[in-house]
């Protein structure tokens, strides 16, 4: 049985019920790898902000130790 059309992304051709649920899966997978790699990247971004921040109070110390 074809009868959900998505004329604009595949081309007009038909797509069956298994067809469809089989493509949502796939595209839930996909959104579930992008967000535990965003989850990772977010979490290597927040490691680098506390590694500047300790660098910026390293280097404040040193110039008032300088002074």
């Amino acid at each position: 049985m074809h009868f959900f059309t998505d004329t604009s992304f595949n081309g007009g051709t038909r797509m069956s019920k298994r067809q469809l649920k089989s493509r949502i899966e796939d595209l839930y997978g996909r959104l579930d790898d992008e967000n535990e790699r965003r989850e990772e990247l977010l979490f290597k971004l927040s490691q680098t902000e506390r590694a500047i921040e300790r660098w910026q109070s390293l280097l404040a110390d040193m110039e008032a130790l300088l002074k």
